[in-house]
């Protein structure tokens, strides 16, 4: 091997050298410059959410990523931006890139979970939420979410399991009980068809506030069927407009009338439940069963066919003289 050539390998090798320490150079410097740019537009961003400014903050957040993809947080704005912005399945998206570069958070994975359950996909809900608790095992209120989920799946017995260990958890640590428990183990044990269990669950329940229109009847049921009919009637006479409808109000009422042997009453306030448009098939029921006490047969028949039409199945009580009244139809 020639000296000249040796010497020539040695050159390019210097000049390789040269050209690389130079091209890292100028990246070193780019770098700085552009997580600098990052940053103030990701600042930008905080600003604008904080200020509820959710349409200009996502153009400012969408260019801190632009310039650095590779800071979790950025993506963790950008998803709460998402949300607030009612585009959930976006801000699915943009969590997923949050545990794509930071798989360590439960925080992430507790507002996917809910996410997923405003959506009603609940088991996708139960695995996140299932994944956070993995992570935090102290997040104990997941349990609860956890519960709740498998109760709208129809799993009782899973919700109830969860509820449980809830109870254990705080218990054990002797920690403030989560004021939902009350609600979800209350609808546990009203599908359980433990009616007084669930009553006295509900009992606990400070306010009507927490609980959504469906959840209020499950309570008012609750009651009913528990034959605490003085608890139901002073539940229903607080609940505010936005909880029940005038319809519902007056079925309720109506119900109670009817408990109590007051059929005059339980018959007025059951015909303006269905002037008032009544959601409540029942109402059907238990105003043919007054028209047929008080002999009216004719409308008697007319309220047991529209509550077999309206309900979609038939669940007069057995027995009785007025059922073979809905047969001879």
């Amino acid at each position: 091997m020639s000296f000249k050539f040796i010497k020539n390998v040695f050159i390019i090798f210097l000049f390789t050298c040269l050209v690389i320490s130079c091209y890292r150079q100028v990246t070193f410097q780019s770098k700085p410059n552009d997580h600098n740019s990052a940053f103030r537009f990701y600042s930008n961003a905080v600003k604008l959410y904080n200020e509820a400014n959710y349409d200009k903050a996502l153009p400012q957040i969408n260019k801190a990523i632009d310039l650095n993809a590779r800071i979790s947080k950025y993506y963790h704005l950008k998803a709460n931006i998402l949300q607030k912005s009612n585009r959930p399945d976006e801000a699915l998206t943009a969590f997923d890139q949050v545990l794509a570069l930071r798989s360590f958070n439960p925080e992430v994975s507790e507002k996917m979970g809910l996410i997923y359950a405003r959506k009603k996909n609940y088991y996708k809900a139960i695995q996140k939420m299932k994944k956070a608790l993995a992570q935090k095992p102290n997040y104990h209120h997941l349990l609860i979410n956890i519960a709740e989920y498998y109760w709208e799946l129809g799993k009782y017995e899973f919700a109830y399991n969860f509820a449980r260990s809830y109870k254990k958890q705080v218990n054990k640590e002797q920690a403030e009980i989560y004021p939902d428990y009350y609600r979800v183990i209350g609808k546990i044990f009203f599908k359980r068809k433990d009616f007084t269990g669930a009553a006295n669950f509900f009992d606990k329940i400070e306010s009507s506030k927490m609980l959504n229109p469906d959840e209020i009847k499950i309570v008012i049921y609750s009651y009913f069927k528990a034959r605490q009919f003085d608890k139901a009637y002073e539940y229903i006479s607080n609940l505010t407009d936005d909880k029940i409808t005038i319809g519902n109000l007056y079925f309720f009422r109506s119900l109670y009338y009817y408990h109590k042997a007051n059929f005059n009453d339980a018959q007025t306030q059951f015909e303006y439940a269905i002037k008032n448009n009544t959601d409540e098939t029942l109402v059907y029921f238990y105003l043919g069963k007054i028209y047929m006490q008080n002999e009216n047969h004719e409308k008697a028949r007319q309220m047991f066919k529209l509550y077999r039409d309206k309900a979609g199945k038939f669940e007069l009580e057995e027995n009785t003289e007025f059922s073979t009244l809905l047969l001879d139809n």
